[in-house]
């Protein structure tokens, strides 16, 4: 048992009562040591309770986070007063507390009910994964599991273990996952070989668990005590604090102090990342970095070459070639070489998005990972409060960390000194998806701040760390000249200030790994001849535009021009989707000039246009059934808002409901999905285990593709298991779920993906040999990065896309096509350049930015200082609803905006979520929150360590001067003209019982 490290609180003299034997401190110490579980809502609880106070609450925590569970609940024993009173508060949290086991403690010593007993299958499937530990923490996907094993793991835990896979990578997260599922019911081995069985995990360690669950020799599955013994003994040369503070597991101790053999419930006995084994001959068998090396293909070390050199450096190479190892490569060399000056390294990987930064995370770990060298992953999710980056970045041992850019740029403008993270704390800066670094993109606001830092220090002895950027493709920039697409490519040099362009040899040895698809087409098709459901929406949007114009013409000084945009343009024309937005912006920002139900009017008939219009696009580019079913998810919605005008349109709506269902059997089969019907069919009756990625523009029709692909009839015999992946802004999904959709289309569990652009930049998927886009032309990155996703021999890649739809995709996709073998030429023709002169046009460019960021500061046109001092009013964007002043409105912790006004719970009610989301561990959104009046939409409700707190969306306001009256709309929250103050503590509360702020219908 661990030693108590400290000193009880300090107490006044005990009562007769006290003097008795403790219960929670001494006479049961040893099984809640064993067994206890502390999370943040059971001490919260027993702060509340008057058993801990909030500070000593806050220490222990601090404990869990920084060192690991058994010193943390050591540290709350010390706390617990010893009389009765306090022991039956104790008792009684842990009865009411949502984890199992620690429920099964108070059971166990109030109401003598045993701890839950094993059968002896248990036993032995315990002793199994005792044996294999260090294999199973290597092989199993925590996150993967997690979805299989959800009846056996509390909600609790389930968020722990992600939050484990998060900071501390797969096999921290997997060894926590195993020794949680010892408190599950007996059953537990059945359902985790399974799902070990499911997911494709080691065959022949599969087949030994089935045997040990099974068969009833029991000894042939006891661990001996040697193998043991070694196992503890090599975790005390090197491997045991870090493996504890990430598992939150302790080695057991017996009477007299010595560590003993650790029992079966205890899982902790082995390292997550072991040493290399000593041969045959007594000689050390390579390092995993060694053997990595062995893996690098020539072309990969040439492409490292120049970097290795200690040069910031641009690498330059397709889809598919393995940027990552040669990322890991570089990263792998710069440690060595400081380790071998006694200097420290810190590496910093950035990446665009959050999968990319766990996907690339993980695969650095496994090529080049170690006990003494932590690869931490930080995303906007995963920072626990009263960290910050830079404590996690100085952390003992990690040497690399891999994060979204925005968590960096933030750390730079970091305004508290202590938390700033500085360009000296970097050794390596390595940029992945580097083309991104141009314009007002995060990853060039990081840069300009690298150029501020480095002008700064120019001329001293401070060192300034090497970068290394890497892309599929630097592109053209749109740039009609080649001097002109030239100079694109050397501003992101000069952006990244990288004076070496390294693009990827197009030797055998690349092209005997790369395998470029057919890049067939463009197939582009006529829409439908007999379309009686466009004629319908149509009727339903021309009765709201023509209420619209009765109201402009009531104001004289008002133009809509709704006659002019239909007269331009069809109604699924980008153009009217725009004359929509605009025209509910000017609405929104002349709203003094109409009377509050005619503006009301406005807003109500604008936002039910824009869903017709939403409809019509999805009819046009899938079915009219899908459209249907979006029109009755968005009148759910609409329907919530109350006024006359309303429920006016909501008659509309039902009035046509008929006529919709009529029309769908008098309109024809979209030629669009006929077409890849027609090539699914094909594809997947030559090649059964295909796998297909089926891109499209918009959310809303991945969900409409989704249901297509599900429901077509001529796919039932295929077996294709459909699914659908969008990005993180997607209410109907979360993050985890994506990424087990993916896992699932690794392993062909899913055979085709319907997918937004998320999917283009980086994330590593199983070689595809079909990739279809539907009405879809991305960026020219984005078309080589597309086309990338076929990696299989003979893949294929194709465009099918309707005429009549406003866009040239056909001339869009072949001026695409031109630019990316444009692009390749311009890339070779400066690489033939010399050095030098490619140093003075980067150097130029780089003056250039450096006197533009100068003069910008030196006029104060930067930041906050172009902010306006005047008070602003926050006005519900829908009706005269006065809200709160901007003064009201804080940044908390960043990046949650939160209406501090007292008075502001008597403006808005709340809708209750079904399902809560989990954001964070300790962070969840409960609910929505509307405008009390018309019932606009304003913001979430969240849960945030244990505070409710109301969080607004700028998109639901207006703003309006106090001074000079003028009303202006955002959509984001940087936009707005005045400061927002940032507090790390907020002291407003919500009392989540009062039910005068919940909505009840």
């Amino acid at each position: 048992m661990a030693e108590n490290k400290y000193t009880p609180t300090k107490r006044v003299p005990p009562t007769k009562t006290e003097t008795t034997v403790s219960l929670v401190t001494e006479v049961f110490r040893s099984i809640i040591m064993d067994n206890l579980i502390l999370e943040p809502k059971l001490l919260s609880e027993m702060d509340s309770r008057e058993l801990i106070t909030k500070e000593e609450s806050e220490e222990i925590m601090n404990v869990l986070k920084q060192k690991n569970m058994a010193d943390a609940v050591c540290l709350l024993l010390s706390k617990i007063g010893h009389d009765q009173s306090s022991e039956r508060k104790f008792f009684r949290c842990l009865k009411e507390s949502d984890d199992r086991g620690n429920q099964d403690i108070a059971r166990n010593i109030v109401d003598e009910i045993p701890l839950p007993s094993h059968d002896e299958s248990h036993q032995r499937v315990c002793n199994v994964i005792k044996l294999n530990l260090a294999s199973l923490v290597g092989t199993i996907k925590p996150v993967d599991m997690l979805d299989r094993l959800a009846s056996l793991v509390s909600d609790a835990d389930q968020q722990m273990i992600r939050c484990k896979d998060n900071n501390e990578g797969n096999r921290y997260a997997a060894l926590v996952l195993l020794n949680h599922l010892r408190r599950s019911p007996s059953g537990w081995p059945s359902v985790f070989i399974e799902a070990f069985e499911e997911l494709g995990y080691d065959e022949d360690l599969c087949a030994i668990l089935k045997e040990a669950h099974s068969s009833s020799n029991q000894d042939r599955f006891e661990p001996s005590e040697e193998p043991l013994k070694e196992v503890v003994d090599e975790m005390e040369t090197g491997g045991i604090t870090e493996m504890t503070r990430a598992s939150n597991l302790t080695i057991p101790q017996n009477q007299q102090g010595t560590k003993s053999p650790a029992p079966p419930d205890l899982l902790a006995d082995v390292k997550v990342s072991t040493p290399p084994d000593p041969d045959q001959d007594g000689n050390t068998a390579p390092s995993r970095s060694e053997q990595f090396y062995d893996t690098l293909r020539q072309y990969q070390k040439t492409l490292a070459g120049p970097a290795l050199e200690k040069l910031n450096t641009v690498l330059v190479s397709p889809t598919g070639t393995g940027k990552t190892h040669v990322a890991a490569y570089i990263i792998d060399q710069h440690l060595k070489e400081l380790d071998k000056i006694k200097k420290t390294g810190k590496v910093v990987f950035i990446v665009p998005n959050i999968r990319l930064a766990h996907q690339q995370r993980d695969k650095l770990d496994e090529l080049i990972g170690s006990s003494s060298r932590v690869i931490k992953c930080v995303v906007g999710d995963n920072i626990d409060v009263g960290s910050s980056l830079r404590s996690i970045m100085n952390a003992d041992n990690v040497c690399i960390t891999v994060m979204t850019a925005q968590i960096l740029l933030n750390a730079l403008q970091e305004r508290r000194e202590e938390n700033r993270v500085g360009w000296n704390d970097i050794t390596l800066f390595v940029a992945d998806e580097c083309h991104n670094t141009q314009k007002d993109h995060s990853y060039n606001n990081i840069m300009k701040q690298y150029l501020r830092w480095k002008m700064g220090v120019a001329g001293t002895d401070t060192s300034v760390p090497q970068v290394v950027g890497m892309t599929a493709t630097l592109g053209t920039g749109g740039k009609g000249t080649t001097e002109d697409a030239m100079k694109h490519i050397f501003h992101i040099c000069a952006n990244l200030d990288a004076h070496v362009i390294q693009p990827v040899a197009q030797d055998q040895d690349l092209l005997t790994y790369l395998h470029i698809p057919s890049d067939i087409g463009p197939i582009i098709l006529n829409p439908r001849i007999r379309d009686a459901f466009r004629g319908v929406l149509e009727l339903i949007m021309l009765t709201i535009e023509q209420k619209i114009t009765a109201i402009e013409s009531i104001y004289k000084d008002v133009c809509m021009g709704v006659s002019d945009v239909v007269r331009q343009c069809p109604r699924d024309h980008p153009n009217y989707e725009t004359w929509i937005a605009e025209t509910k912006k000017k609405c929104s920002e002349g709203r003094d000039r109409y009377k509050d139900d005619h503006y009301q009017s406005l807003i109500a008939y604008l936002d039910n246009l824009k869903v017709y219009q939403q409809a019509l696009c999805i009819h046009r580019d899938v079915r009219p059934k899908n459209a249907v079913r979006h029109l009755e998810d968005a009148m759910k919605d609409l329907a919530f808002r109350s006024g006359q005008t309303n429920d006016e349109l909501i008659r509309l709506f039902e009035d046509f409901r008929g006529k919709l269902d009529d029309a769908i059997a008098k309109t024809d089969e979209n030629p669009l999905l006929k077409w890849i019907k027609a090539k699914l069919v094909a594809k997947f009756t030559s090649i059964p285990e295909s796998g297909v990625l089926l891109f499209t523009r918009k959310r809303s029709y991945t969900k409409a593709l989704l249901e297509w692909l599900k429901e077509e009839e001529a796919f039932r015999d295929l077996d294709l298991k459909p699914a659908r992946v969008t990005g993180a802004q997607d209410p109907d999904m979360t993050k985890s779920e994506g990424d087990a959709i993916l896992a699932d289309f690794r392993l062909r569990k899913h055979k085709i993906i319907v997918a937004t652009n998320v999917l283009e930049e980086g994330i590593d998927l199983r070689a595809c040999n079909l990739v279809i886009r539907h009405n879809y032309v991305p960026s020219e990155t984005g078309h080589t990065q597309v086309k990338g996703r076929g990696r299989a021999k003979q893949s294929e890649s194709f465009l099918v896309a309707l005429t009549a739809t406003g866009r040239d995709f056909k001339q869009q996709e072949l001026e695409n096509k031109t630019r990316e073998k444009w692009a390749r030429e311009i890339l070779e023709k400066i690489s033939n350049l010399s050095q030098e002169l490619i140093k003075q046009e980067i150097k130029k460019i780089q003056n250039e930015n450096w006197r533009e960021i100068w003069l910008k500061e030196q006029s104060g046109n930067s930041g906050d200082d172009r902010k306006d001092s005047s008070e602003w009013r926050l006005l519900c964007q829908n009706c005269p609803v006065d809200v709160c002043s901007s003064s009201d409105v804080v940044r908390f912790r960043g990046n949650k905006y939160v209406v501090t006004a007292r008075d502001f719970k008597d403006k808005c009610k709340i809708t209750r979520l079904e399902n809560p989301m989990v954001i964070k561990s300790d962070e969840f959104m409960n609910g929505k929150i509307y405008c009390a009046k018309c019932r606009h939409d304003w913001g979430a409700w969240c849960t945030y360590e244990f505070q409710h707190l109301p969080l607004i969306k700028i998109d639901g306001f207006s703003i309006k001067n106090v001074n000079t009256k003028v009303v202006k709309t955002y959509k984001k929250w940087k936009k707005v003209p005045f400061t927002i103050r940032d507090v790390q503590d907020i002291e407003i509360m919500y009392d989540i019982n009062d039910a005068s702020l919940f909505s009840v219908d």
